[in-house]
């Protein structure tokens, strides 16, 4: 039943929303999305595995919404918050201990 409803989700979206999902489901960044985007762009125009066909217009269209996501994903990954929390748990898991050492004069 899952599987059906996740094949009735996929034949609901256009070629581009399609694209766009298969690649971020499956590319780790956007090094392995270019890769998938060429091979798109060479392909296009011919039936694929999932029975689309897919133009250059719905993979540019779905290049330009990756790179939309991808600047987002970065960005939300460089605030200063998030960097700050990341640091302390990364600390944290670590034990270094400190010695303090008082002087008196």
């Amino acid at each position: 039943a899952r599987a059906q409803n996740r094949q009735t989700e996929a034949n609901s979206l256009s070629n581009a929303e399609f694209i766009f999902h298969r690649i971020i489901l499956r590319c780790d960044g956007p090094k392995g999305a270019v890769r998938y985007l060429a091979m798109l762009k060479r392909t296009a125009g011919q039936q694929n595995r999932s029975g689309r066909i897919f133009s250059q217009d719905d993979v540019v269209q779905a290049q330009a919404e990756l790179r939309k996501w991808f600047q987002a994903q970065q960005a939300e990954w460089q605030t200063p918050g998030r960097l700050k929390a990341k640091a302390a748990k990364a600390t944290s898991g670590s034990s270094s201990s400190s010695s303090s050492s008082s002087s008196s004069s």
